[in-house]
C-alpha cells in the first residue's frame, strides 16, 4: 500500500500537465523528520514485498472457496435425505467400518447435512446419509487435479512450501531458523504479516487529512490526470480495505509468532488461558464404547449443546483419548468443514472427561483470540 505525495498539496504555480514534478521537489515540500522517513519506508516496503503479499493474499482468497468447490464438483457425496431423526455419529463410524474393513475409521463429523467419516490422516473420507444410513460417496469422487491444485495453494499460503508431503514442498523452507523455534517458511509468512501491519498503520498516518478535511481523503479526481487519479484511488481503496488488512496482518502474524498472542493477552484484561492437555492412562483394560464416551462428555458441556464430531482414540497411541466437539450457542466454526466451538477429551478406559478447548465462561479476550482468530482470518465466520 505504497503512498505517494498528494499533488493537491503542491504550491502555485499549478502544474498543467498530468506528469508530476520531480520526486525530489515533492519530498522537499513535505518537510523532513519522521514523516519523510515514514513516506520513504512505506513506499519501499510496499515495493519490495508487494509481490510476496500478492502471492499470499491471492492464494488465501482462492482457498476460501476450496470446500464449496469440492462440494459442487462431488455433489453426490452430499445428497442426503432430509430427516428430523438423524442416525448418531457413532453409528456412522460402525457403518463405514462394516462396509470397508480396510478403512481405518477415526472421526465422524456432522457437516453440510451429511456425516463425514475420516481416517486418521483426515485426507480420506466417506459420507453417510444421516436419514438412511447409506454411504453416499467420499474423497475418491474428488477431481484429482483439483485436489492437487488446492493442496499446492494450501502449502503455499499456510506453510510457504514447507509442509512435507504436499505439492511444491521445498526442503529448505522446512528447516528451522537458527536460534528460533520456527521454520523458514513460517518465518517468511510471519514477517510478511508484520510488514502488512506496518503498511496499514503507516498508511493511516500518512493519509489522515484532519477532521475538517476528512471527506477529501475519499475523493477521486478523475479529470486531474493519471497521477492524481491513481493517487486518489490508492488512498481511498486503501482506507476502505484497511479493516481487512489489519485483521489479516494481525491474525496472520499470530499464527506464526507466539509473541503476538503474548502481546495480545498482555494488552487485554483477564488472565492468559493455559493450554489443557489431557491424556489416557496406559492400561490393559478395554476401551469404553463411543456412545459411553459421548455421554460422559455431555455431562461437561452446557445443556442443549449439540454434538457435531466424535474422534476415536488413535490405535497406535495408548495415551490418546476420545475427543468430542460440541456447538454451544453461536459456533464461529459452524460454516467451516469442522464445526464445534467446545472440545472435550474423554479418558478411553474410565470415561473421565475434561474440556480442552472453548471453556464456557472464560474471559471474552481469551475467547476472541482462541475461537475467533482462525475463523475470521479464513472467512469461516460467514457462509461462502
Amino acid at each position: 500500500m505504497a503512498t505517494i505525495i498528494d499533488p493537491a498539496e503542491q504550491v502555485d504555480p499549478p502544474i498543467e500537465e498530468s506528469k508530476p514534478e520531480p520526486a525530489s521537489l515533492r519530498r522537499g515540500r513535505r518537510g523532513g523528520g519522521v514523516k519523510r522517513w515514514l513516506i520513504v519506508t512505506h513506499r519501499w516496503t510496499a515495493l519490495i514485498i508487494g509481490l510476496l503479499l500478492v502471492v499470499i493474499t491471492t492464494s488465501g482468497a482462492l482457498l476460501v472457496y476450496h470446500d464449496p468447490i469440492q462440494r459442487w464438483t462431488n455433489s453426490a457425496a452430499y445428497a442426503a435425505t432430509p430427516t428430523d431423526d438423524p442416525i448418531p455419529l457413532a453409528e456412522a463410524l460402525d457403518i463405514v467400518a462394516a462396509s470397508d474393513p480396510g478403512f481405518e475409521v477415526h472421526s465422524a463429523v456432522s457437516v453440510h447435512g451429511v456425516l463425514r467419516v475420516f481416517d486418521p490422516s483426515y485426507e480420506t473420507w466417506v459420507s453417510v446419509d444421516p436419514g438412511t444410513g447409506n454411504i453416499l460417496g467420499g474423497s475418491d469422487g474428488v477431481n484429482p487435479a483439483l485436489s492437487a491444485s488446492f493442496d499446492f495453494l494450501a502449502n503455499l499460503h499456510d506453510c510457504w512450501l514447507s509442509c512435507e508431503g504436499q505439492p511444491g514442498h521445498v526442503a529448505w523452507f522446512a528447516s528451522e531458523v537458527p536460534g528460533l523455534p520456527i521454520t523458514w517458511g513460517g518465518f517468511i509468512l510471519g514477517v510478511a504479516a508484520v510488514l502488512l501491519l506496518f503498511l496499514a498503520l503507516s498508511g493511516i498516518w500518512l493519509w489522515w487529512p484532519s477532521i475538517k478535511r476528512f471527506a477529501t481523503g475519499f475523493r477521486i479526481r478523475l479529470r486531474k490526470g493519471r497521477y492524481a487519479r491513481d493517487f486518489d484511488l490508492h488512498q481511498a481503496l486503501g482506507m476502505i480495505a484497511l479493516p481487512f488488512l489489519l485483521m489479516w496482518g494481525l491474525t496472520g502474524a499470530g499464527f506464526e509468532f507466539p509473541f503476538m498472542g503474548d502481546a495480545y493477552y498482555a494488552a487485554t484484561p483477564g488472565p492468559t488461558p493455559e493450554e489443557v492437555v489431557f491424556r489416557s492412562e496406559e492400561s490393559a483394560a478395554p476401551d469404553i464404547s463411543p456412545d459411553r464416551a459421548v455421554e460422559a462428555a455431555r455431562a461437561e458441556v452446557p445443556p442443549g449443546a449439540e454434538l457435531v464430531e466424535v474422534d476415536l482414540p488413535l490405535a497406535g497411541d495408548p495415551t490418546s483419548t476420545y475427543i468430542t466437539w460440541w456447538q454451544v450457542g453461536f459456533d464461529p466454526y459452524g460454516q467451516g468443514e469442522f464445526p464445534g466451538d467446545v472440545g472435550v477429551a474423554t479418558e478411553r478406559h474410565t470415561g473421565e472427561s475434561v474440556i480442552t478447548f472453548g471453556e464456557p465462561g472464560q474471559p471474552v479476550a481469551a475467547d476472541i483470540w482462541q475461537s475467533w482468530q482462525y475463523v475470521i482470518h479464513f472467512g469461516y465466520i460467514v457462509s461462502p
